[in-house]
């Protein structure tokens, strides 16, 4: 997980796999990640998602 400030009480967070984190583990494959959220942390409301 990455978070980068952005303007106007905005942070972008990003959530990207560890090479090998989840190795072995049996289910389908994340389809959603790498992932890019901004979101306002003066109402706490996602503003935007980015796949």
């Amino acid at each position: 997980m990455t978070a980068v400030p952005g303007a106007d009480a905005v942070v972008f967070v990003s959530f990207s796999p560890s090479a090998g984190a989840c190795s072995g583990l049996e289910g389908p494959p994340l389809a959603d990640i790498p992932i890019v959220y901004a979101v306002d942390t003066a109402k706490w409301v996602i503003l935007s998602v980015q796949k």
